[in-house]
């Protein structure tokens, strides 16, 4: 059986539990606004749920996940939950070895074998580009004196 990385499914599964990290950091946000309300702070009650505008991923190049196919399988991810209209955003993290003979960060690919590639030092300290994680979800709360705002998403899918 072949392996076919471009086959969104495994990305589908990660995007789920993204939305789920979402969906709860923004019922959290419509809480605490509401909460603000009653302290006086002018969100209109029944004004509407929580639209998200926009979702950021940190996603490393050594993560096993491919920005192509989560692109791919966003609107499928999204679709019938409170993220239905919201774009993705992905930054991707290049991986990086720390040297100690460079004394610094070098970049790697795929194919990192255990040494620096500038020098060949014999370096296993991945610094970066395992990263998958929810960066920040910008969300629109109606009736909220400050409008759309960014929310860092403390849960990490």
């Amino acid at each position: 059986m072949a392996v076919c990385h471009d086959d969104p499914v495994h990305e589908l599964g990660l995007l789920r539990e993204v939305v789920a990290a979402v969906e709860r950091e923004a019922a959290r946000a419509v809480v605490e606004a509401q909460a603000g309300a009653v302290a006086g702070a002018g969100l209109g009650a029944g004004r509407g749920a929580v639209r998200v505008e926009a979702v950021g991923l940190r996603v490393g190049t050594l993560s096993g996940a491919v920005p192509l196919a989560l692109t791919g399988a966003w609107p499928i991810a999204i679709a019938g939950t409170a993220l239905q209209g919201a774009r993705l955003d992905i930054e991707e993290v290049q991986a990086t070895v720390w040297c100690p003979a460079c004394a610094g960060e070098q970049p790697v690919d795929q194919f990192y074998a255990l040494t620096c590639p500038t020098c060949g030092t014999p370096s296993g300290l991945l610094v970066r580009g395992r990263e998958f994680e929810v960066a920040y979800a910008d969300l629109d709360i109606p009736g909220a004196s400050h409008g759309a705002t960014k929310y860092v998403t403390p849960d990490r899918a």
